[in-house]
């Protein structure tokens, strides 16, 4: 998607002129969310008008890998614009066996074929062992990154760190309940939603390669969460 002109910074660099907020609520949603990489309070305007236009929401919300790349001064300016807006703001931050995320994360890169590098080797451990030493992988599989910025962003009782590995469960439902303080429909928990089915390496020292590079990420996840990664990964 690409910005109309009027809305795209110009050659000397000036700013996009400020739409007001029903012009950009008119906006298709691709537009939309490139104008909130660029005025941030659109940001706000957006997640704003999910709730304001309906009495009975009570809450919203956003999901995205991509959210894992922010530094810390950036989720502490979402959180101050939220508030700001009246918002109680809660972080859940999803975190997986990084061998396990990888090879996950690869198989819906193929599948959707947005890396065609990838997607053109036949040999799915050949793809596996380009991408996990990628900064695409690297961006979204460095948990003490993430953490560590979580933590400069976030008091602790407005954040919950939930294991992929347990995350299907009665219990891990009662625990998302329990933190965002709402009263959740019952969960689908056999419902697969975005599954990327396929196969599995087939190479043991390429996993354990894979294991080792990451090993200062197992490293933090042990030093915050216990035997709690022994047992989950």
């Amino acid at each position: 998607a690409q910005l109309p002109r009027e809305m795209s910074p110009g050659t000397s660099g000036q700013e996009p002129r400020r739409f007001s907020h029903e012009e950009f609520l008119a906006l298709p949603t691709e537009q939309k969310q490139l104008l909130m990489r660029l005025r941030r309070h659109h940001y706000v305007d957006y997640f704003d008008h999910l709730v304001a236009d309906n009495p009975t929401i009570h809450a919203t919300g956003d999901i995205s890998p991509s959210y894992a790349q922010l530094h810390g001064g950036s989720l502490r300016d979402i959180r101050i614009r939220l508030r700001r807006r009246g918002f109680t703001v809660k972080l859940i931050f999803l975190i997986r066996d990084p061998v396990d995320r990888i090879q996950s994360q690869l198989r819906l890169i193929r599948r959707e074929g947005h890396v065609p590098e990838l997607s053109r080797i036949a040999d799915p451990d050949q793809a596996l062992a380009m991408h996990y030493l990628s900064a695409r992988c690297e961006r979204h599989s460095r948990y003490e990154h993430t953490l560590a910025a979580i933590e400069a962003a976030f008091p602790a009782n407005d954040v919950l760190v939930e294991f992929h590995e347990r995350l299907f469960q009665p219990a891990s439902h009662a625990r998302l309940a329990r933190f965002l303080k709402l009263d959740l429909p019952p969960p689908q928990l056999t419902k697969k939603i975005n599954a990327a089915p396929g196969p599995r390496c087939r190479d043991n020292n390429l996993l354990r390669a894979i294991a080792h590079h990451y090993a200062p990420t197992y490293a933090a996840c042990r030093e915050r969460f216990g035997d709690q990664v022994e047992q989950l990964w």
